[in-house]
């Protein structure tokens, strides 16, 4: 090894021995904290795979296990793409177990993890238990990440910045809090252009790149989900678990969730992009491919939606520019349920590819009770309903009592409905509905009642429903014709 750890002079390792040396201050009497630092060479602990039970592929079956290097904060550290092979640790009582242990480090870049496999109780993670810094370029290509609590492939509690890293171990939380990157960020928070390609497990709070954060402002741009998401109990999301603060505020850009999402045996909260979001939220340019399953709450980009709740008693969700195409809602649920509690909701731009045959494409429940104040704007949003039985659900909120703004709404049926009364929504209130510049396209409806087409319009030319162009009464069944409608006493108005 040489150098002086300086910016100009920074200590390089060209062997495995060297950075080993250099790990163990006891013996090298060098100090890792607030030095500059270069790999030039690849890490090799073990050569040999191990499998879930650490159990070695080959070999004579001896393996050595790793010490984490309890120096190295305010450090910058540069691999130089090499790798660290076999790093191995095996021992379920144990906890803050990583490469720098817990150690809160600052920068480090371009560096590979293989055939990792550390199994401890909690705070387990390949890099670190806390970064301050930059994490930059890190991969962990394979192996697996097992414990207790807090585990993820990078860092096992808070992160900084992580820009361009990407998993590939299974992580598996037997308890709460495990993802694909970090369980935490710090206050202005970052994560840029990461993927996470492992499956990722636990009872709860869990995220394909993030799991949960309690407060502060956090952005997550330019992600994603490929592996598969799994929950028991809910609060999970393809992107991110959960996010609930009174304060600051999270941005979540151009992210997409590939990975199918599972859980929620009782409580939900599970969805493509993010389970939880109470609080300030602004979701945008992002989309789901996936499924996601459970026997509560579901969505595609949101599942649960709330103030009154963990103390945040005010909250404002804009979803911009997104896409879904799956059998779940754009949002789960959306509520505010306590007195002078405001909570609103906007969707702009939305498109749903919506498959199933019920339920609803935009909103499964929006609530207001207990005196708290919900409104739920929807403008420029398109709805594709894709369903090839009878759609016998709501194209736009299944159960509403809250306060709702529709303007320019798209509904392309394609589709046999069997109750045009509940085919927007099933409002359950008195509260506002203002509706405005609502078009359906090619809907076929078995039963129609004339009160309840009251105020909409056909134009038979582009085959298109909308408002304010017929009124009257009258009870039938079959096709909507203009003719129909005439017979039935509609007077025709202009548009």
């Amino acid at each position: 090894m040489s150098g002086n750890g300086s910016a100009t002079n920074p200590y390089i390792v060209r062997s495995t021995k060297g950075f080993l040396w250099l790990s163990n201050s006891a013996v090298s009497g060098i100090y890792m904290s607030n030095k500059y630092i270069q790999i030039c060479c690849d890490i090799v602990l073990n050569e040999e795979c191990f499998d879930k039970s650490g159990k070695p592929s080959g070999g004579d079956g001896v393996v050595y296990q790793w010490q984490p290097i309890s120096h190295g904060a305010n450090s910058d550290i540069n691999f130089n793409n090499h790798s660290i092979l076999g790093l191995f640790f095996n021992d379920e009582g144990k906890e803050t177990v990583s490469l720098f242990g817990s150690v809160q480090i600052y920068n480090v870049s371009n560096l590979n993890f293989k055939n990792i496999f550390i199994k401890a109780k909690k705070k387990v993670a390949a890099l670190c238990f806390i970064s301050r810094g930059t994490i930059r370029n890190c991969k962990v290509l394979s192996g697996s990440l097992i414990g207790e609590s807090y585990v993820a492939s990078l860092v096992s509690e808070n992160g900084n910045i992580i820009e361009d890293c990407e998993n590939y171990a299974t992580i598996e939380a037997s308890g709460n809090n495990a993802s694909g990157l970090t369980n935490g960020l710090g206050n202005m928070g970052e994560i840029n252009n990461c993927s996470n390609y492992g499956d990722v497990s636990a009872h709860t709070w869990v995220g394909g790149l993030y799991c949960a954060t309690f407060g502060g402002t956090k952005y997550i741009n330019n992600c994603n989900n490929y592996g598969k998401i799994v929950s028991e109990d809910g609060r999970v999301g393809g992107i991110m678990g959960s996010y609930i603060a009174s304060s600051g505020k999270l941005y979540i850009d151009s992210c997409k969730n590939f990975g199918e999402v599972f859980g929620g045996i009782s409580y939900g909260a599970v969805a493509g992009i993010i389970g939880i979001a109470y609080g300030f939220v602004q979701i945008s340019n992002s989309s789901n491919y996936a499924d996601v399953y459970s026997r509560d709450i579901t969505a595609g980009i949101v599942a649960n939606v709330s103030v009154g709740s963990d103390n945040v008693k005010e909250g404002r969700i804009d979803i911009i520019n997104c896409y879904n195409h799956s059998s779940n809602s754009i949002i789960g649920a959306v509520s505010a349920g306590q007195k002078d509690y405001v909570l609103e909701v906007s969707l702009k731009g939305v498109e749903n590819n919506y498959t199933r045959k019920n339920d609803a494409a935009l909103v499964q429940y929006a609530k207001q009770s207990n005196g708290g104040v919900l409104k739920l704007f929807v403008k420029d949003c398109k709805i594709n309903l894709l369903s090839k039985e009878i759609f016998t659900g709501n194209a736009i909120v299944r159960f509403l009592t809250g306060n709702i703004y529709l303007d320019k709404v798209l509904i392309n049926a394609n589709c046999i409905n069997s109750n045009f009364k509940q085919f927007l929504m099933n409002n359950q209130s008195e509260q506002l509905l203002n509706l405005n510049n609502i078009v359906i396209n090619n809907l076929e409806s078995k039963w129609f009642a004339g009160s309840d087409f009251s105020g909409f319009y056909v134009d038979f030319k582009t085959g298109q429903i909308g408002l304010k162009a017929f009124s009257g009464k009258g009870f039938y069944q079959g096709k909507v014709t203009e003719e129909l409608l005439l017979a039935k006493g509609y007077e025709k108005k202009a548009i």
